[in-house]
């Protein structure tokens, strides 16, 4: 009976701290592995029954406390091939706080970014030519019928969506949607393609999908927010600067919030310091105050390449350490953070960053 009103508490912490929307229980193995749901096809989305096996050091995500959250992190690292972007995939679990890889992956390495699905279930990453996905329930890639070749794969809550660039050429590069429920490619009308710069990201929702755009009278890229459901752009009042490039949209559930990254430089200067991580408020149209930059000084803000959990609560960031007088190869190596936006802390994070580089990351929860 305690196990019980246990579990029910626990259930209750994790709908007071996300959207309204009951987030999925999970719990890791003691090996790294998920144990998460079982999977039941349904008309018109994936079913989830969860299962509750309750692990030892088993965090759920609530944010409260001393405890830290458990969520999963998703990123590349090359600390195996110790080649510059020769990379694996990486999984770190901030419950356990330990790294883990990919089991019966194939060895991927992947071309561009990684990301993982918010209910931690599934990652997907591109080859260069053709999005991958892997079940880390089933630890296997996961056939994908009918979808389009493309790069740059996002993913909604359980991966019923997956929102990429399509195309063969940088010509004919379109945002494209997938639906794995139905096996078939999704149409977005109105979507504004010939502008699209990329870097998209679909919300846990599925229903919005930010990107980048080139649509600025000075010719920086700005981001853009598109509503499937209305099969429109979303007027964004305040959130672009006249002069300065605005990367790597993120969202939360349903886009209420979106972050992304500020280039201090201006347009075409790379890498692009100083800069920050800017959090905007789509409700109110206005800004929300971070201090989170004043909170590593001394390094530079890898930030563009950031993810946003999907209650807008955390950040994960790479930075890199400001040190010219380091070596190569290493001397920009970018390191992993979480921040937490409630206590304008880092989260305490071990066994996670090298000497080598840890970048392109993504977040779950």
């Amino acid at each position: 009976m305690n196990t019980m009103r246990s579990l029910i508490g626990l259930a209750a912490i994790a709908l007071c701290c996300g959207l309204g929307v009951a987030q999925p229980e999970r719990a890791m193995r003691a090996d790294g592995r998920l144990r998460l749901h079982q999977e039941v096809a349904g008309p018109d989305m994936l079913q989830l029954q969860t299962i509750l096996p309750m692990v030892p050091g088993w965090a759920l995500t609530a944010g409260t406390g001393p405890a830290v959250p458990s969520m999963v992190l998703a990123f590349r690292s090359d600390r195996v091939s110790h080649v510059f972007a020769v990379d694996d995939i990486y999984l770190y679990d901030t419950g356990s706080q330990s790294c883990f890889t990919l089991q019966n992956a194939g060895n991927p390495k992947p071309a561009n970014n990684v990301d993982i699905s918010a209910d931690a279930r599934y990652v997907a990453w591109d080859n260069g030519k053709n999005v991958l996905l892997y079940d880390r329930v089933l630890e296997q890639l996961v056939p994908l019928p009918n979808c389009e070749a493309g790069v740059w794969p996002t993913l909604s809550q359980h991966a019923e969506y997956i929102a990429f660039i399509g195309g063969q050429t940088c010509a004919d590069a379109h945002m494209a949607l997938y639906d794995r429920v139905h096996a078939k490619m999704v149409s977005l009308p109105n979507f504004p393609n010939p502008t699209l710069a990329g870097w998209p990201c679909l919300d846990p929702s599925g229903q919005y999908i930010a990107f980048q755009t080139h649509t600025s009278p000075t010719g920086q890229r700005d981001v853009g927010l598109y509503d499937r459901q209305a099969g429109a752009v979303v007027p964004l009042p305040g959130l672009n600067s006249p002069s300065k490039e605005d990367l790597w949209p993120q969202l939360d559930y349903g886009a209420q919030t979106i972050s992304f990254w500020r280039e201090g430089s201006g347009n075409g200067v790379y890498p692009p310091v100083p800069g920050q991580i800017m959090v905007y408020l789509r409700g109110p149209h206005t800004f929300a105050p971070t201090k989170l930059l004043s909170l590593k000084p001394n390094q530079y803000a890898w930030g563009y390449e950031h993810s946003m959990s999907s209650n807008g609560r955390y950040l994960l960031v790479s930075y890199t350490e400001n040190n010219p007088a380091a070596q190569p190869p290493n001397h920009m190596h970018p390191d992993l953070y979480v921040y937490d936006r409630q206590t304008d802390q880092l989260l305490p994070l071990a066994n996670l960053n090298t000497v080598w580089w840890e970048w392109k990351p993504s977040i779950s929860g």
